[in-house]
């Protein structure tokens, strides 16, 4: 799992990308998305959502980490969503590397990740 700042730090950099605005584009976190011009209706979400996965600057997959889309894709409306609900969710669903067990994957210890899981002998993905 991310700590509460890589995830804020991951938010908040994928919010600047797709704004392509400066960091003091965000006052507060207590602001929703659409507050900021971010909205469902549009593609913005989308590629805010994009960001957050899978951009290798700025987004988890940068910390080794893994975030289903479909999961932040299903958010509330932008317009009730605070930026701070969604540093909150992106820290609670970010996996580390899981092992590849079909029975039963579960998270590998971090850094450096083995490439095979000590605890079951799958490769860790």
């Amino acid at each position: 799992m991310l700590t509460q700042s890589q995830a804020r730090e991951i938010v908040l950099g994928s919010i600047r990308k797709v704004r392509k605005t400066s960091a003091k584009s965000v006052s507060a976190e207590s602001e929703t998305l659409e507050q900021i011009g971010i909205k469902n209706d549009d593609d913005s979400f989308r590629s805010l959502v994009t960001t957050i996965v899978a951009d290798p600057s700025v987004g988890v997959s940068r910390l080794l980490h893994y975030l289903d889309p479909n999961d932040l894709v299903e958010l509330p409306a932008t317009r009730t969503l605070s930026i701070k609900d969604l540093i909150d969710r992106v820290q609670q669903l970010a996996q580390g590397k899981l092992c590849s067990n079909p029975h039963n994957p579960h998270p590998q210890e971090c850094c450096p990740y083995p490439k095979t899981c000590p605890q079951c002998g799958y490769p860790v993905r």
